[in-house]
């Protein structure tokens, strides 16, 4: 399974145990989809048996609206924390102390490369065409080489910005995936990522 796929997941799983804990029942499918930014019922469903199967969540298949989350969860003892990361400080490592803000919890199994990845928040809508919102935590495996077409994460003036990579013969376009943004021209780049996920957590 994808990372993407492992991602959504656990998108999914956070968004049901959260609503339980706010309303004592669990939500609709469609709440579901409309929560998480997935349009199709049917693969909801497909991510929904996987989380049971992973004993995430429990399922009544005589009642609608009856998904719960088991006491004995195993989700917490799988965890890794993601670092993230704003802007680079100390420009040796972008996983140096000094870079890293804070960190976020995900499961083992959800990704291959847990060594590798590293987070960035979202803090505008340049992505919102695929769906990345403000607030979202978009997970990125570090590698200095991303292929044309791909999300990308470059340093740019000690800060990280993301968009759509092209490579041109003396520079770099970044493309947002929004109508109401400008592509960015980058001479002098370092290419620190490529997107493999994204989080939108529910407090």
């Amino acid at each position: 399974m994808s990372d993407t796929k492992k991602i959504n997941q656990l998108k999914i799983y956070e968004f049901i145990k959260s609503y339980i804990e706010e309303r004592d029942y669990s939500p609709s499918v469609r709440e579901i989809c409309k929560a998480v930014g997935v349009n199709s019922t049917s693969t909801v469903h497909n991510y929904l048996n996987a989380l049971e199967k992973d004993s995430l969540i429990k399922r009544d298949p005589f009642k609608p609206r009856t998904i719960r989350i088991p006491k004995n969860s195993s989700n917490k003892k799988k965890m890794v924390n993601i670092p993230i990361i704003d802007s680079i400080i100390i420009g040796d490592s972008i996983f140096s102390p000094e870079n890293i803000k804070g960190s976020l919890p995900i499961p083992v199994d959800y990704t291959e490369n847990m060594n590798n990845l590293f987070i960035i928040k979202a803090y505008d809508e340049s992505m919102a065409k695929i769906k990345i919102l403000i607030g979202d935590m978009v997970i990125f495996e570090k590698t200095d080489h991303v292929e044309n077409g791909e999300i990308a994460s470059v340093l740019l003036d000690n800060k990280i910005v993301m968009g759509r990579f092209f490579k041109k013969e003396n520079y770099i376009k970044l493309q947002p995936e929004s109508t109401s943004m400008k592509p960015i021209i980058i001479v002098n780049y370092i290419i620190i990522g490529k997107l493999v996920g994204t989080g939108r957590f529910f407090t």
